[in-house]
């Protein structure tokens, strides 16, 4: 593959495929080289060749879709190609809904619930794969990987895995140069320049300021309970879209009577009521009735917050087959992504059937965790391709745009700050409004009040006012 590539990168050199000079990308950033694969619609054989090594990229790495969509306009040629030679089919996103015929946005034919991998011709910030994601995720496809012939290496993969998308390159901008220094094409001090460029013109600060300084995009929890497939995600949607609140009691007491007693008081405030089963001190099952009778009651979901963490079958039985049954009462339930798929694998098999929903957790409030971003960012891949039982995410700050998923943020208090074992808080406003929350959990902050149904009803109004501020 190599010297495949190494021949279709000097015969673009050769093409004016790849020029030197000054030249202005987007953002306004002036660089000395500029790629650009549109000319390649004019040399067939070139065309062919590019398309078999993006095809080549997602092979090897064992990416598997039912259907490709090319960014508009640029890479629409080469995904054609991709999609005739390897007998994929193709679906094409407008840029702009018309006001004619079917006012699709997307177009061709996908069934709910297809794998698209986004096909690129470059990428620089990512931010044309990020809105072709977005169409294509709000059509009811599936989209963790987008495909570029290459990545100029200015932040642009790291900002698509924050998007839940992962980028596979067929070269770096790196390896391009080198590949054209070692065929004495361009010189050391070209090199050199182009590589103080990529430094210079980081494009992950951009996109902060800009997300930092325009008012967010947010789509109401009505529309994204329409577009939610999974039925646990759907449900949760519609009960903090028509009760209107966005709060989760974190309940972590030690008795069923005080576990009832706060939900049927704080019950009409809430969407989801967390519990840790296991610190019942006098847990009987016919608790599992009562709390059962209170959600149906207020119409709030039940989330017992195991932290599932073993092999597959080890997490199947205790969730079907422990001592609580967890999978037969609980809507939502948590895991932990460190021991891999198979920690999936073993709740969906139980869970799934009863339409049972997962946060993963990718974040956890408490100071000095272990939680890197390269972790989290294992954690949202790992969601994006479990979607069909995964919900959405434990974190700190929003950490996946894909409306269909929740950022649930927890360690909120009104004041915020930080208690005496390490716990860190956050403000039910920030934790919306800043860190891009979703559903906020609070538990001291209300367990400990002195009239908890008051206390629910301020943090609900705090965060459901700091969700709407956005719309």
């Amino acid at each position: 593959m190599e010297k495949q590539l190494a021949d279709v990168v000097l015969k673009l050199h050769d093409i004016q495929g790849v020029k030197f000079g000054t030249f202005t990308l987007k953002y306004g950033m002036r660089t000395p080289i500029y790629v650009d694969l549109r000319v390649t619609i004019s040399f067939p054989d070139i065309l062919d060749a590019v398309g078999d090594l993006l095809w080549n990229a997602l092979e090897q790495k064992e990416i598997n879709c039912e259907v490709v969509c090319g960014v508009p306009y640029g890479a629409l040629p080469v995904a054609t190609c991709v999609s005739v030679k390897q007998h994929v089919p193709m679906l094409f996103r407008r840029k702009e809904v018309k006001g004619y015929g079917t006012r699709k946005l997307v177009e061709g034919k996908f069934n709910q619930g297809d794998r698209c991998v986004v096909v690129e011709d470059v990428v620089v910030s990512g931010q044309s794969i990020v809105e072709t994601a977005e169409a294509l995720r709000q059509s009811g496809l599936r989209v963790s990987d987008a495909v570029v012939f290459l990545d100029r290496e200015q932040g642009g993969k790291q900002i698509l895995a924050r998007e839940g998308i992962t980028l596979h390159s067929v070269v770096t901008l790196t390896h391009l140069l080198e590949i054209l220094h070692e065929q004495g094409k361009v010189n050391s001090e070209m090199m050199e320049e182009v590589k103080q460029f990529q430094k210079e013109n980081q494009c992950l600060q951009i996109i902060s300021n800009e997300v930092l300084t325009s008012k967010p995009k947010t789509r109401t929890f009505g529309e994204r309970a329409l577009m939610a497939q999974q039925p646990a995600a759907k449900q949760l949607f519609n009960v903090i879209h028509e009760k209107k609140t966005n709060l989760a009691f974190a309940a972590d007491v030690s008795s069923c009577a005080k576990v009832l007693e706060l939900a049927d008081k704080v019950g009409p405030y809430i969407c989801i009521l967390k519990i840790h089963i296991e610190l019942l001190q006098d847990y009987t099952h016919d608790f599992i009735h009562k709390i059962q009778e209170l959600s149906t009651k207020h119409r709030f979901l039940i989330y017992e917050d195991h932290k599932y963490s073993d092999i597959g079958s080890i997490v199947n039985r205790q969730y079907e087959h422990g001592f609580y049954g967890v999978v037969d009462w609980a809507h939502i339930t948590n895991a932990h992504p460190l021991p891999g798929p198979a920690v999936l694998n073993g709740l969906k098999k139980s869970g799934l059937p009863k339409q049972r929903g997962c946060f993963l957790i990718a974040e956890m409030s408490s100071s000095g965790h272990l939680m890197t971003q390269d972790y989290v960012d294992f954690a949202l891949r790992l969601g994006e391709l479990n979607d069909d039982f995964v919900i959405g995410f434990v974190c700190q700050s929003r950490i996946s745009s894909n409306p269909r998923l929740i950022n649930i943020i927890s360690g909120i208090n009104l004041q915020g700050g930080k208690d005496n074992m390490g716990q860190q808080y956050l403000s039910p406003l920030d934790a919306v409004t800043k860190k891009g929350g979703d559903v906020i959990v609070v538990g001291r902050g209300i367990s400990e009040s002195s009239d908890p149904a008051e206390a629910a009803k301020k943090y609900r109004d705090e965060a459901f006012k700091a969700y709407e501020t956005l719309l």
